[in-house]
């Protein structure tokens, strides 16, 4: 197989029983694995900045980088054979198409682009909340999860700076840790209830609010209700649209069905230590759960999921990556220095004694000019005495003047 041949897809690593931590990536596989079957590589990373966009996935085939699942999606539909690697008898179909969408009609690929989106966001805004926002879920599993994947010292900032990424569109969404923000508020105004005298100098004769136990229980029950029926809302219309079929438009995943199921194994498969919205999908929406592993079985049949496709070497992540390769360098050094002609080693030689002459005269200049450099040794003690002479002299100057 021809590697610069091969479209190499870069994901984040495996975990929680999934092939991949990331919805957006785990789509992707699934969506590669059933369009190009046997054509494809997968390198586990975790490093985003080696991505164009600076997040996973994205896609290298030849010449070309593409990154985001749609993007992504969009470049492997107008593949064909002939720009791909051969592949195994079993995987090659009768009629060859890297569209997984080739069948929908025109109105159906409205509803498609148009679900898409709403997976995209606000599943995608909800899915960020379960990880990131929910502060039992983000020290308890997912840091030490992230950790996990780099050396000392990115272990300690990286998952942190991996959080606050999401903390912008979490904000605008209202997903971003409302219930602590809230209670922080409260605690502050509490503080200043409860003082005799606050800041504007006035007895305060207000009652104080109740207290902050109570208080914290009131915030995170409503913010977690209200989370809920936000996910409930969202989650309805795909169980309606799914209805009691195994796939949204035929007996075959499309992009709308991978997306989907990419999502909703992530909200159930890893072991939250608050499974706010992992339990909403268990209790309300099993239909969505058995579409999930319907479509992952469908994409990833075999145990374990790297035995799909091919897995090529995983990046290094470790210190020495951030050091330059001095072998590299030192061979290429001897290389160029093996393939030198007579006029370069005449160069070399030249620059060599321009140096040297230069060098020289420095010395001697500095050697032979007395009235401009003079090399003084003094002793500390002398150093000692002279500060000491000045010292009465300007005390002498002082009494005079006085």
């Amino acid at each position: 197989m021809n590697v610069d041949a091969t479209p190499t897809l870069h994901i984040w690593p495996a975990q929680w029983g999934l092939p991949s931590l990331d919805a957006e990536c785990l789509a992707t596989l699934m969506h590669l694995q059933l369009a190009i079957p046997g054509r494809f590589a997968v390198v586990e990373c975790a490093n985003p900045d080696s991505s164009p966009t600076g997040h996973l996935p994205y896609l290298s085939h030849a010449l070309h980088t593409v990154a985001s699942y749609a993007s992504i999606v969009k470049y492997v539909s107008a593949l064909n054979p002939a720009t791909l690697p051969a592949a195994s008898t079993e995987a090659v179909p009768e009629v060859f198409s890297a569209d997984l969408d080739h069948m929908l009609s025109g109105s159906e690929r409205a509803v498609r682009t148009a679900w898409a989106a709403h997976t995209h966001y606000v599943l995608g805004d909800l899915l960020a909340h379960v990880l990131y926002s929910l502060p039992e879920n983000y020290s308890t599993l997912v840091y030490p999860t992230l950790a996990s994947l780099y050396p000392v010292p990115q272990r300690y900032y990286v998952p942190h700076r991996i959080r606050d990424l999401h903390a912008p569109r979490l904000d605008a969404s209202g997903l971003w840790n409302l219930a602590g923000e809230e209670i922080e508020d409260v605690e502050a105004e509490e503080a200043e209830a409860q003082s005799k005298f606050p800041r504007d100098g006035k007895p305060r004769s207000t009652p104080a609010p109740p207290p902050l136990d109570k208080v914290k229980i009131w915030k995170s029950a409503f913010f977690r209700e209200r989370v809920i029926e936000r996910a409930r809302g969202a989650l309805e219309p795909y169980a309606r649209l799914l209805h009691d079929k195994h796939f949204f438009f035929y007996d075959r995943p499309t992009s709308l069905d991978v997306l989907l199921a990419s999502h909703i194994l992530l909200f159930t498969s890893p072991p939250f230590p608050d499974p706010l919205l992992g339990d909403l999908i268990r209790d309300s929406f099993p239909s969505l759960i058995a579409h999930a592993q319907a479509t992952l079985s469908e994409a990833l049949p075999s145990r374990p999921f790297a035995a799909n496709y091919l897995v090529a070497a995983p990046q290094s992540s470790a210190l020495s990556t951030l050091l330059p390769p001095f072998g590299t360098l030192w061979k290429r050094s001897a290389h160029k220095e093996k393939t030198n002609t007579a006029e370069d080693v005449k160069f070399q030689r030249g620059r060599l004694l321009w140096f040297g002459v230069a060098a020289l005269g420095t010395l001697g200049y500095m050697l032979f000019a007395p009235s401009t450099f003079q090399f003084v040794i003094v002793k500390p003690d002398e150093v000692e005495a002279e500060d000491d002479d000045d010292d009465a002299e300007d005390e002498e100057s002082e009494e005079s003047e006085a």
